[in-house]
């Protein structure tokens, strides 16, 4: 996610030097420390991505949409001043950190088969929060991190092939083997600590915020294997997955006012090491169901992501005192190397583009936003069918509103 709230995403994401108490639980836990009221917020975020796949099969062509799909996306919070301790604030926060998904049906296969593609991938944080302010324009924060997340898979589930190769003898080196896979209910608790700091001079503000790394090591699946052309049924299994990291991030923030402060741009630069996050995803089956099915199973995908480089640009308007307008933009790069795109993870957009509203009722403020994700296209040339099953130069293209 670009923005955690509808006034961060009408601003592009561009959060990290924005002091606006209870919202900087998704950015930057410095920023909690300038509203002295108690604020709460609650907001719900609806992500409807399209997605479309394309491949050429030894069975003809897929040219296919994801079904429409509308993920909700929570955030809820509070932040107040302590009482107790002088310059000290404390806030709450659970909201959805990011996911992914797609759904496609009737996909054709090299086995003969038309099967199904399904992932979804969720994970949401509970963040208790504490900030200190030095002075009128220093303050910092720490955020605990308490991750949960979930995964959910189909990879063509419904079709099992078996071919015991040029020799004709099963059990070899040269056997040819497509178990269909299902994998349900896997997940993970993740951990890790965000520290921020804001420094205010005049009408600039700047926040910088660092986030270290969450490993996810997913537990209490089901992975069904499908044995058919083994003659051993769909077969259960336990699951559990290994090398799923959330990355490591450093986020810098810059704000200024102008026109006697009506107006607030504010700029976002993150960087997120994805390449010693997301490198190979083992799912591991044990404890079968069939005594003559294979005792351990492991199934890699190989993702090994690249460092991705975020930039947000943001821009609020004071129309009068109770109505303000925002635009953003975003430009994340694309993590994921051509060669390592599957069409059950494309994680590929780029370029948003964002419109925010905002109203203030008295001690209530309602903030509405769009966000626009446009159309990326990225073909995988990949000839290795242990990497890429799906084909050289199958191609994914995927937007979201």
């Amino acid at each position: 996610m670009i923005g955690y709230d509808a006034f961060s995403s009408g601003m592009g994401g561009a959060h990290n030097a924005i002091t606006s108490g209870v919202t900087a639980l998704g950015s930057n836990p410095a920023n909690i420390v300038f509203e002295d009221n108690t604020q709460i917020i609650a907001n719900i975020s609806l992500l409807a991505p399209s997605i479309n796949f394309k491949n050429s099969t030894l069975f003809g062509i897929n040219n296919i949409d994801s079904k429409n799909q509308i993920f909700p996306l929570p955030f809820l919070g509070i932040s107040w001043k302590c009482r107790k301790v002088d310059n000290l604030y404390l806030g709450l926060g659970l909201f959805a950190q990011g996911g992914m998904g797609v759904d496609f049906s009737n996909v054709k296969t090299n086995f003969g088969t038309q099967d199904d593609l399904f992932s979804n991938v969720a994970y949401i944080k509970f963040v208790p929060t504490i900030g200190y302010k030095f002075s009128d324009n220093f303050s910092a924060g720490l955020a605990f991190q308490i991750g949960y997340s979930t995964i959910d898979y189909k990879f063509f589930p419904n079709t099992s092939y078996f071919d015991p190769g040029p020799d004709g003898t099963p059990q070899t080196q040269d056997d040819i083997i497509f178990p269909g896979q299902k994998l349900e209910e896997a997940s993970s608790y993740g951990y890790s600590l965000k520290l921020g700091i804001t420094y205010k001079y005049d009408k600039l503000t700047i926040g910088l915020a660092y986030t270290s790394k969450a490993k996810l090591n997913y537990k209490n699946g089901d992975l069904t294997m499908n044995f058919d052309s083994l003659g051993l049924g769909k077969v259960k299994y336990d699951a559990k997955i290994s090398g799923f990291t959330w990355p490591s991030a450093i986020d810098l923030g810059l704000s200024y006012k102008f026109l006697q402060e009506k107006l607030l741009v504010a700029f976002d630069i993150s960087y997120y090491n994805w390449s010693n996050a997301l490198k190979t995803i083992t799912v591991k089956g044990t404890k079968p169901n069939n005594e003559y099915a294979p005792s351990l199973v492991e199934i890699p995908f190989q993702f090994n992501w690249d460092d991705q480089l975020v930039f947000a640009l943001g821009l609020s308007y004071k129309l009068n005192q109770n109505n303000s307008v925002q635009l953003g933009y975003n430009f994340g790069s694309n993590p994921i190397p051509d060669d390592y795109v599957y069409p059950l993870f494309p994680a590929t957009v780029e370029n948003h583009l964002t419109l925010g509203y905002s109203h203030i009722f008295n001690n209530l403020t309602l903030n509405l936003a769009f966000e626009h994700a446009f159309n990326k296209k990225v073909q995988n040339p990949n000839s290795d069918p242990m990497i890429n099953p799906f084909g050289p130069n199958d191609s994914i293209e995927h937007q979201q509103n």
